[in-house]
């Protein structure tokens, strides 16, 4: 899967991807502000995304058979490079194999979406009852920037891997 990942990567344009949702200075500078990154917050969503993933019968499917510690570590790992803002292509690689993991797991583009929607609203809320309504603010856009960005690489897995790199 690292082959496949390593074709895809040198497919995406970061630099444009970056410009396209508008991640720089400001959305770095804000991001490193977020507190619910320190002190367990982060494990608490994790723990909530696990407990969403069990209601329903699809993705209580998927994690049969998985270390769901093994899971959560590399997800902890995954969201902590995201939010560092550290955007090269080792972060694109690593999330293009995060793509590549669900697309062959077939989990549904609508259920990938759903996941990160429920991540975005569970770290929303640790970041209002953490910070000021100001804060708040600019956190909720560069949060929404940089999920989204994530969202779009890991889903080329699914796109560039379905139609031109078939296994």
């Amino acid at each position: 899967m690292t082959d496949r990942a390593m074709k895809l990567a040198q497919r995406v344009d970061l630099e444009s991807r970056l410009s396209r949702f508008q991640i720089d200075g400001s959305t770095r500078t804000n991001l490193g502000q977020l507190k619910v990154m320190r002190n367990g917050g982060l494990e608490t969503i994790i723990a909530h995304f696990y407990e969403y993933l069990r209601r329903f019968p699809e993705t209580q499917a998927l994690l049969k058979g998985h270390n769901e510690d093994r899971l959560r570590h590399r997800q902890k790992e995954h969201w902590t490079h995201l939010f560092s803002c550290d955007f090269d292509q080792r972060y694109v690689h690593s999330c293009l194999m995060v793509g590549l993991a669900h697309y062959q797991a077939r989990v549904a583009p609508h259920t990938y979406i759903a996941a990160y929607s429920f991540f975005q609203s569970e770290l929303l809320r640790a970041a209002i009852k953490l910070h000021t309504p100001a804060e708040v603010e600019a956190l909720s856009i560069s949060i929404g920037k940089v999920i989204m960005l994530d969202m779009s690489i890991a889903l080329n897995a699914y796109i560039l891997d379905a139609v031109s790199m078939k296994p």
